[in-house]
């Protein structure tokens, strides 16, 4: 656990970014804005293997930024993330969580509904079709 991310955290969170690394820097940039209290928690096995933030504001946690390194997926470590975050959150007094996550994202789907989220709605993304 730490109050930011450090290397390993970054270079999980960096290691999937496809054709644009600079949203991932944004992203991340975006993710060091968040106020206090935050936690940026890490798991590793000989390396860093999954990674996620919790943001708290009164009593909501917000799960954000999960990620795990695909040489250690289905391993439980995403899972160890996920508790780690709301036992911290819970230490800063959130009673309630969030989160969001893609619906064909089956294996997160799977880990969040095991660990007691529910679904609450969908959302879509849109795009500016800017091409001359």
């Amino acid at each position: 656990m730490a109050e930011a991310a450090d290397a390993d955290f970054v270079r999980v969170f960096t290691a999937d970014q496809g054709d644009d690394p600079g949203d991932a820097q944004e992203r991340l940039e975006a993710l060091g804005q968040i106020p206090a209290p935050r936690f940026f928690a890490t798991a590793r096995e000989a390396e860093p293997a999954a990674i996620g933030v919790c943001a708290v504001e009164g009593d909501w946690a917000g799960i954000l930024a999960m990620r795990t390194d695909p040489q250690y997926r289905r391993r439980g470590f995403a899972r160890r993330v996920l508790s780690t975050l709301l036992t911290s959150a819970k230490g800063a007094g959130a009673t309630r969580s969030y989160l969001q996550v893609e619906a064909q994202n089956a294996p997160a789907v799977e880990l969040y509904r095991g660990a007691g989220f529910e679904y609450a709605y969908s959302y879509r993304y849109y795009l500016q079709n800017t091409a001359p």
